[in-house]
């Protein structure tokens, strides 16, 4: 149970305490003076973002403590698995946070993120705010009651077969985003049109001259033989005439520097080399008509293939085949990964769609018998006619919860058939309906406390009354904290607190204070009649207060 909160420099409160009785707290105040102010403190505390325009001074920072009693809860084993002291009998929960954007949340002194604070903060702690009431036509809202009310718990044994098969679901959504667009087949083609050519990279790369060579046959033969022909002519040759300057040269013996027969001999040698590679390239190019045209038609299809894939060269051909073979393992390893993937999400789906369709089952019977109490209980807040039934409508996908949809439907009068709530029931029926189902699964709620903002909606007269006998009732199996407008929830016997607005310093400010009995008849009184000082309503709320002691 909540034992006790203390909020400084939150919004319109400067400071404030309080302190909550076990079993029914009633906080009342005018609209606009700060009650949901107070519900936006203790929102802090289950995990809820700060909003730092939310400080009371800019210039000081924001705290939110609240004490709780756990004698009613045993929280050992969630409080060990994040290394938190525990004590059995209480529970410190902080949050602090300055307009630099520094925040931080504290569990009995120690340092905790937000989403240990939130796991923790709802076993012990529900908030049931005025939009809450609306989200009780929501599928999923629905569901998560009956799974309480049913404990139907393989729900959690269902959630992580499902988080698997989402996983796995993203993992090959990944894959097939960042796989090879080409076509694997295509692929292969082009590889087996390169290896068609058979390349010989040594002989391949000098067809371009053999082809030119083919082209200016004739003219390189002419050139050569009157080149060989400078070079070797019995009388005007160049090497004849280096054989006689080599003979001079050896005559004057000694006479001269030895360096210049060396030289005389070594360009002899090189212009006789020369006249050899002439020699060879005038016989090279004696191609047959055969070889002419196997070059050519070797060089025309090296051409053509080179060209369609736009390459230059005969190495730029066989890089290219290797980055297409590169291509094509990257292809079928994706293909390997992605097939053990779709093994491992059909494995999933299919254990997550078994217990789903276990769930389903309990969900439908237990919705049966839940739909009965609700019946039973709304009868007993002036709903005398109407009924309230689940259907569940099958969806054709998996679902974080489940394969279920499912939709509340009220018949409010007799003769009149079932429609859906959101449909039929006004928000005074839909706000019987909220606390019907609150009372019911109360025993089930992780948390040991409960604050109900307006839960009283749209209720009146003599709904009101019965509404307040049961909040009453409802109140001895579980702490209330309970926000109303009504007299009669108003003055039930609890612990009252009033929330008021004021202007100091030209500062407005919200206060929180506990009201005594005489304070509780004013309040009372202005909650019936808006004015403070009227008799017939200060005699009213007596009433009202003797009457429920």
């Amino acid at each position: 149970m909540l034992c006790e909160i203390y909020i400084k420099n939150y919004a319109l409160i400067k400071e404030a305490s309080i302190s909550f009785d076990k079993n029914l707290n009633i906080i009342t105040g005018e609209t606009g003076a700060g009650k949901s102010i107070l519900l936006g403190a203790i929102g802090l505390l289950t995990g809820k973002r700060a909003d730092l325009s939310m400080l009371f001074n800019p210039d000081e920072k924001c705290i939110i403590e609240a004490q709780f009693n756990l004698t009613r809860k045993n929280l050992s084993t969630l409080f060990n698995s994040y290394d938190l002291d525990y004590d059995a009998k209480h529970a410190v929960l902080r949050r602090e946070f300055t307009k630099q954007g520094k925040s931080r949340a504290f569990i009995n002194d120690t340092p905790v993120n937000l989403d240990q604070l939130k796991t923790i903060a709802k076993h012990l702690l529900e908030i049931h705010s005025q939009h809450e009431n609306l989200k009780l036509i929501e599928s999923e809202y629905q569901l998560d009651i009956i799974d309480r009310y049913g404990q139907i718990t393989d729900t959690k044994d269902y959630a992580q077969h499902f988080d698997k098969f989402q996983e796995i679901k993203a993992q090959i959504n990944k894959i097939k985003n960042q796989s090879p667009t080409h076509d694997l087949d295509f692929l292969e083609f082009q590889i087996q049109e390169i290896n068609a050519l058979n390349i010989n990279l040594q002989q391949d790369q000098n067809i371009e001259t053999q082809v030119l060579q083919i082209e200016n046959a004739q003219t390189i033969s002419d050139k050569t033989t009157e080149a060989l022909s400078l070079l070797e002519h019995p009388d005007k040759g160049i090497i004849k005439a280096f054989n006689t300057i080599d003979q001079h040269l050896g005559a004057l013996g000694g006479a001269i520097d030895q360096k210049l027969t060396e030289q005389s001999k070594s360009i002899q040698l090189e212009i006789e080399d020369f006249a050899s590679e002439l020699r060879q390239l005038s016989q090279q190019i004696n191609f047959d008509t055969g070889t002419t045209n196997k070059i050519l038609e070797r060089f025309e299809h090296i051409q053509k293939i080179l060209f369609k894939h736009k390459v230059k060269t005969i190495a730029d051909l066989i890089d290219l085949k290797d980055t297409l073979r590169s291509q094509i393992n990257q292809i079928k390893a994706h293909e390997h990964t992605l097939k053990e993937l779709y093994q491992k999400e059909n494995t999933e789906y299919k254990k997550a769609f078994a217990i789903a369709q276990s769930i389903s089952n309990k969900r439908k019977i237990k919705a049966k018998d839940l739909s009965k109490k609700i019946t039973q209980y709304i009868h007993g807040l002036n709903m005398k006619s109407a009924e309230v039934k689940f259907e569940f409508t099958p969806l054709n996908a998996l679902h974080h919860w489940g394969i279920d949809q499912s939709e509340i439907l009220v018949k409010t009068n007799k003769g009149h058939s079932f429609k859906p709530l959101e449909k039929i029931a006004s928000g005074g029926e839909i706000a019987r309906i909220t606390l019907a189902i609150k009372n019911i699964c109360s025993q089930y709620m992780q948390s040991p406390c409960l604050l109900l903002d307006e839960i009283d909606t749209g209720v009146s007269g003599v709904t009101a009354d019965l509404m307040a006998q049961h909040i009453l009732a409802f109140s001895k199996q579980a702490q209330l904290i309970v926000i109303t407008h009504l007299p009669q929830i108003a003055s039930l016997p609890a612990l009252h607190y009033s929330v008021k607005k004021s202007s100091h310093n030209e500062k407005t400010q919200t206060s929180i204070s506990k009201l005594s009995h005489a304070q509780r008849i004013q309040e009372i009184a202005q909650l019936l009649s808006g004015k403070v000082k009227n008799v017939s309503a200060q005699q009213t709320a007596k009433e009202l207060l003797s009457l429920k002691k």
